[in-house]
């Protein structure tokens, strides 16, 4: 029991730690006042969401979530706000019904199988605790249903998925200024897309890499993720 409980702080601890990381990439970029919509995917526990308005001057929050007891979780972190908080997925496909993996270590939950033969994940559980049937939209799904007129800051962090997610973003992603996405060195969920296929795609799309910021690490040191920081070209910083 106190091995478990020990786990969960130091797994607070490491995406306070994150959030901490983005604000400082971040606000070198964007002003207080010009970070107004936010789009979150993938939001979890809204630390992410948490920090962006603890520090910039956001009026408005789209957390999309697919695990319901993160989502629920999330209702009440934020029932005070008019913040949305979505209950599906994101990803190519719109308006389908698709199979979501929940895993032990539910950061790790994707629609992708994680791998379970390569040794960079033996520090964590990653094996499955449950598959559940979840609706998916895209992002330009999203965009049209909640009227979004522009975003501001797209965060993405789909453990492996984020080409799925920009696939089905294109009306979207033309009204975005600034991205932060998750991208993976390593294939650590089969068929997964890495830094190099998210890289492409969105410079594509028109849009510049700005910043690195190093990610999880395995239990040897070897950097096996990171968040990436992209910019409109349209936005002039």
């Amino acid at each position: 029991m106190k091995q478990h409980i020990l786990s969960k702080i130091l797994k607070k601890h490491i995406l306070q730690s994150n959030q901490n990381k983005a604000i400082y990439y971040l606000k070198k970029y964007i002003k207080k006042d010009e970070l107004e919509i936010l789009v979150d995917l993938g939001a979890h526990q809204g630390l992410f969401t948490k920090s962006i308005a603890n520090y910039f001057n956001l009026k408005k929050a789209f957390l999309i979530e697919p695990i319901k007891r993160n989502y629920n979780a999330l209702l009440k972190i934020f029932e005070l706000t008019d913040y949305e908080i979505i209950n599906t997925v994101i990803s190519n496909l719109s308006n389908q019904k698709i199979e979501f993996n929940i895993n032990n270590y539910d950061e790790t939950s994707s629609i992708l199988n994680i791998r379970q033969d390569i040794d960079e994940l033996s520090n964590i559980d990653s094996s499955l605790n449950k598959k559940i049937l979840i609706l998916s939209k895209t992002l330009d799904d999203i965009f049209s249903e909640y009227n979004i007129e522009e975003i501001s800051l797209l965060k993405i962090d789909v453990q492996g998925c984020e080409d799925l997610v920009l696939k089905g973003a294109g009306v979207a992603l033309k009204k975005t200024k600034f991205i932060w996405v998750e991208t993976s060195f390593k294939p650590l969920y089969e068929n997964s897309a890495l830094f190099h296929d998210i890289y492409s795609l969105l410079t594509s799309m028109n849009f510049n890499l700005l910043e690195i910021s190093p990610g999880y690490r395995s239990k040897t040191k070897e950097l096996l993720q990171a968040d990436l920081l992209f910019v409109n070209k349209e936005y002039i910083i």
